[in-house]
């Protein structure tokens, strides 16, 4: 395809001439919570083991055709104290809401999903979380830990 700027790449975006015709369709989104069982002892507490996966497809696409598909899987481990009574949350910000809230514009289905899933988690004070994501596109694959 050959664009006006007579190049077979896509013209830059300016205020005045905006990328017309780009799409962003998401697709795949199923939210799980696991309850994997008793977990180790953090400082003297007893916890609970609860893993949150989540996972999407984006086709990103311009001018009607598809440009990158990107595959997103992640997974959150939060250890949850079973003895502590209230709510304390240290690891609010790697909850997922993040996720949620960068694609739920785009797609508010897997943003109200993502919620649901959440809200199964238990409300006690989580003493360690650790997260995991995996993107895989075009240009390979890449892990975050």
């Amino acid at each position: 395809m050959v664009f006006p700027n007579g190049s077979d790449a896509l013209p830059p975006a300016t205020p005045a001439h905006p990328l017309v015709g780009m799409g962003l369709d998401v697709a795949g989104t199923e939210p799980k919570v696991h309850n994997l069982g008793a977990g180790p002892v953090i400082l003297g507490h007893h916890t609970a083991h609860y893993r949150l996966a989540t996972g999407m497809t984006m086709k990103i696409s311009a001018v009607g055709r598809t440009q990158q598909t990107v595959r997103i899987a992640s997974t959150t481990d939060t250890y949850y104290a079973t003895d502590i009574s209230g709510v304390l949350n240290p690891f609010a910000s790697m909850s997922g809401s993040d996720m949620a809230n960068m694609f739920g514009t785009a797609n508010s289905e897997f943003a109200n999903k993502l919620k649901a899933a959440q809200a199964k988690l238990p409300k006690g004070t989580p003493l360690r979380t650790s997260s995991s994501a995996t993107i895989f596109s075009d240009a390979g694959t890449r892990v975050t830990n």
